[in-house]
């Protein structure tokens, strides 16, 4: 059974799920929000991936100003280092997966 990885970035921290594709919770993990810089973002999102091992496509919902469909991020609240950048691309350098990212509002109402 393909297993997929979401990561919520919000104000209490990092929170990270393992789900099958049968939408139920295999693993759950807190982790302190990477607030430093981009690299840190993208070096815990990568970390977390091969933590996890056999992950078919990654999550990602984060606050602020993102276009959901290109994964550009114009900013994202308190990850004040991330803004103006295509964050798909940049997580694709070291994450070769498919990955898909959405603001945090709207994750909550899908």
């Amino acid at each position: 059974m393909d297993k997929y990885l979401a990561l919520d970035f919000g104000g209490s921290g990092l929170k990270s799920a393992v789900i099958s594709e049968d939408f139920k919770i295999e693993k759950y993990e807190r982790f302190d929000p990477p607030l430093e810089s981009i690299d840190k973002f993208i070096n815990i999102c990568h970390m977390i991936v091969k933590k996890n091992g056999n992950i078919k496509g990654l999550a990602i919902s984060l606050p602020g100003r993102i276009d959901d469909r290109s994964g550009y991020v114009y900013s994202a609240g308190m990850y004040k280092k991330i803004y103006n950048v295509n964050l798909i691309i940049e997580l694709q350098e070291k994450i070769d997966l498919p990955i898909s990212i959405i603001n945090d509002a709207n994750a909550a109402i899908f």
